[in-house]
């Protein structure tokens, strides 16, 4: 073999190894681009669920003393629930997150759901949830059993927030 050819060789195979390299850093980034948004959005959960209890408080406060419910604080507590359900449903199954704290701005980015270990941790949260939201309604309806729900809701949300 001649100089030339083993030169070409050498020259193709570092071309070759060098577009590997570079394909496996762009798939990789892609993938923890994704990941850091599941993260971020992880953890606007957990905000979101203070949110939501602080909230219903200011809610059952104002019914109390003015004996009438305040749309305002009422439309705040639907909007984060709806914004804490969708993105749970979306880190369960993929599909179209929510990325701001309003439901009508149609602002998404679509991510795949996830699975392993995490998704069991969300199918545990996901139950956590429907009691829990079970109970903001309760509240948000009002009638005698208002107070209790707002109690189970304190009582339930360092679940929501823990896991």
């Amino acid at each position: 073999m001649s100089i030339k050819t083993k030169l070409g060789l050498s020259f193709a195979g570092l071309s070759i190894i060098i577009i590997c390299m570079f394909l496996a850093t762009l798939y990789v980034t892609g993938k923890q681009k994704s990941d850091g948004l599941i993260i971020n959005l992880a953890g606007r959960q957990r905000m979101l669920s203070q949110k939501l209890a602080k909230d219903l408080l200011r809610f059952q406060l104002v019914r109390e003393r003015t004996g009438q419910a305040d749309q305002e604080l009422e439309q705040k507590v639907r909007d984060t629930m709806e914004i804490f359900h969708r993105t749970l449903q979306g880190l369960i199954q993929g599909g179209d997150l929510p990325l701001t704290l309003d439901p009508g701005d149609g602002k998404t980015a679509s991510v795949d759901g996830v699975g392993g270990k995490a998704l069991q941790q969300l199918k545990v949260v996901d139950k956590l949830w429907n009691m829990y939201m079970a109970d903001v309604k309760t509240v948000l309806a009002g009638g005698k059993d208002a107070n209790q729900a707002l109690q189970k809701v304190m009582d339930n949300n360092p679940a929501l927030l823990q896991d």
